[in-house]
């Protein structure tokens, strides 16, 4: 018997030292710095986001009690990823906040490890941006999803964000331990997502050529679609709860120039469709129109705003 209590004590201990709260809480933070792949220090205030890894399964977490839901148990079923992860990211980590508002963006997240917890991999399936962070210098990020989109998005976010982001539909391996990852929402960028999703939406069914050309090359469109996508952005900036009006659908609509032709990106968009023969104005005004758009970016928009509100005080 004391040889039992001494072996169960000792398992005990081991897994009390395997759960680790991932995340960085009223700590300092660095950011990715795209040209050099390392994190660069910046003040990284209330994380966000926060992962937490247990150290034993039951049979609520569909843990079978022959060992496929732990680590290490030798048998031939723990090599099977986690729900949702990957063969080599294939323990799954569970997603926390520490602020209620951000809870419906829970469910919309993926985050993996190594069965050594020295890699992350986060998915978005979510329809906002956020920033990354790590605890310490040196970190290298890779972007895993390459899409001429995604790629449009992310060159366009360095011209007001000099960090890695983590863009809707995408997933990036984060070279550091969960313990030392964390991802917190950015109004600014995910609104910038919305005009730039807007402008791809207005020329994709048109031709594939007239979106390669928008997407990829220095051409007017390109031009225009930065401007617009720009113009999103300055809806909320680096921080919102800063809006001159309560409604920032009203503000996100205004910018582009919907009903108010002489603001910048109007004027740019249209110079474009002159120069290049086309009249795509039309498709995007038709576009923000349209019930499905403005319900869905209404929602998405005033949400911004308040946990904007709420981030920038904890900031």
């Amino acid at each position: 018997m004391a040889g039992y209590g001494l072996t169960l004590l000792a398992v005990l201990i081991a897994c009390v030292g395997a759960i680790s709260p991932v995340g960085i809480v009223h700590a300092p933070g660095v950011a990715l710095n795209r040209k050099r792949r390392s994190f660069l220090p910046v003040v990284a205030g209330l994380a966000i986001i926060v992962l937490l890894s247990g150290c034993m399964s039951t049979s609520e977490d569909g843990d079978d009690g022959n060992g496929t839901g732990g680590e290490g148990t030798g048998s031939a079923a723990s090599s099977v990823p986690d729900e949702g992860c990957t063969e080599t990211f294939p323990r799954r980590l569970d997603v926390t906040t520490d602020n209620p508002d951000e809870v419906p963006y829970l469910n919309k997240f993926v985050a993996c490890t190594t069965p050594g917890r020295d890699v992350t991999w986060i998915k978005n399936d979510s329809n906002a941006v956020w920033k990354i962070a790590a605890s310490y210098e040196g970190v290298d990020v890779a972007q895993l999803a390459r899409t001429a989109t995604l790629k449009s998005f992310r060159d366009m976010a360095r011209y007001v964000y000099g960090y890695e982001v983590l863009a809707p539909e995408s997933s990036v391996r984060v070279d550091a331990a969960p313990v030392d990852v964390t991802w917190t929402l950015h109004p600014g960028l995910s609104s910038m997502w919305v005009a730039h999703e807007l402008g791809v939406d207005s020329v994709k069914t048109r031709s594939k050529d007239q979106l390669t050309d928008m997407l990829s090359r220095n051409s007017p469109r390109r031009r225009a679609l930065i401007t617009c996508a720009i113009a999103g952005y300055e809806v909320f900036g680096d921080k919102a709860g800063k809006l001159a009006s309560s409604d920032p659908m009203e503000q996100f609509l205004a910018r582009l120039g919907i009903g108010v032709e002489t603001a910048k990106c109007a004027r740019t968009w249209r110079r474009a469709d002159y120069e290049t023969g086309t009249a795509t104005w039309d498709d995007v005004v038709r576009l923000t129109r349209a019930s499905t758009f403005l319900d869905e970016a209404d929602t998405h928009l005033t949400r911004l705003n308040r946990l904007g509100q709420v981030i920038g005080h904890l900031h």
